[in-house]
This record gives C-alpha cells, sequence and structure tokens, in this order.
C-alpha cells in the first residue's frame, strides 16, 4: 500500500510539473486594437484593418501607438506590427491629415507580412517574377529606392533600396539581377 501511495504521489508531481512547465500557447499579436492568431495578409485594398480611401483620421485613431511622419512629400503616420514597419501615407501634403485620405500603405522590414502569393519582404525578385511575370521600373518618386510595378498588380509597388541610378522613370529590370531582395511592398490607390 505504501509503495502505490509513494507511486502516485510521483505521477502526480511529474504530472503538476509537466503542466507547469508546458509552453503555453503564444499571445496573439494586436494591430491596430485588433487581435490576431494568424498573421493578415497583404491585399490589393488593405492590410489588417488599415483601408485605402479611408480617412487618415480615422485610420490613425484606431492605431494606438501610431506616430506621425512624413514619406517623401506625403504626410504619414506609420506603426509597427509583426516584425515590421507600416506607414500609411496620406493623398496631400501640406494638407490638415483630417482632411487627407489614405493613398498608400507601405510595409517595411519583418519577414512576415506577405501577400496571399506570398510575397513581401525578405523575398527575392525572382519569386515575385513567377507569381506575377516581369515588372517595369516605377522609377525613383519621391527620391527613394526603386518601385517596380507589376503589370497584373497595378497598384502594387516593391522597394529594392537599390540606388535611383539618376531619373528613370519607367524601362523593364533586364539590368537588375533577380537576386535583389525585396525590402518593402505597398499597395496604393491606382492613379486615373
Amino acid at each position: 500500500m505504501h509503495t502505490r501511495l509513494a507511486t502516485f504521489a510521483v505521477l502526480v508531481g511529474a504530472l503538476s510539473f509537466a503542466l507547469w512547465a508546458r509552453p503555453s500557447a503564444p499571445a496573439p499579436d494586436t494591430f491596430c486594437g485588433h487581435a490576431y492568431a494568424h498573421v493578415p495578409a497583404i491585399e490589393p485594398e488593405s492590410i489588417g484593418p488599415l483601408r485605402l480611401g479611408v480617412p487618415m483620421l480615422v485610420l490613425k485613431r484606431s492605431c494606438p501607438g501610431a506616430r506621425d511622419t512624413t514619406f517623401g512629400r506625403y504626410d504619414a503616420f506609420y506603426v509597427t506590427a509583426f516584425g515590421s514597419r507600416i506607414d500609411v501615407l496620406g493623398d496631400r501634403s501640406g494638407q490638415p491629415v483630417g482632411d487627407q485620405v489614405a493613398l498608400a500603405i507601405r510595409v517595411s522590414g519583418g519577414a512576415r507580412l506577405r501577400t496571399t502569393d506570398g510575397i513581401g519582404p525578405g523575398v527575392k525578385l525572382r519569386d515575385a517574377e513567377r507569381v506575377w511575370g516581369r515588372p517595369l521600373v516605377g522609377g525613383c518618386p519621391a527620391g527613394y529606392s526603386h518601385a517596380y510595378n507589376f503589370p497584373h498588380r497595378q497598384n502594387l509597388s516593391l522597394d529594392f533600396a537599390a540606388d535611383c541610378h539618376g531619373s528613370r522613370t519607367g524601362g523593364d529590370v533586364s539590368t537588375y539581377p533577380d537576386s535583389l531582395t525585396i525590402q518593402a511592398v505597398e499597395i496604393f490607390v491606382p492613379l486615373e
């Protein structure tokens, strides 16, 4: 009887330790006041709760911790989530943010935020070409690095943080290696 009782006590102790030492489920990531069990995708018109065309003030108020910034000639704010910096750019520089709508959303850094096709920061140009075809050089708007616009994804640009080599305004990427690493993905309202 004493042996059974001792064995039972050891089993209870081992089970208690196993339950205590067991890793708990990770806490969900939060992004602009929403909890996510899975990382949201970079969609054609949104990233999580951030949507193109929505008033900047509405988006900013929904994102605790949002910080004002500028991006080139655009007023913007940014948040950090999923290991990335997410910039939301307004449509009219110099106008009150309350009078602007989101013109573009840019994801830079990190390796978790991706399009539904698996393209995002840290991925190679060759992988994007396999999915969307050969891109066109978009030039160097606002003085930052190359952006590549894909024929089948007109509202999406990829930034490779490469030297602009002057003021190119368009062309193909045949002179650039397909091993370039994507530094940022930007979705934007197509210009009419």
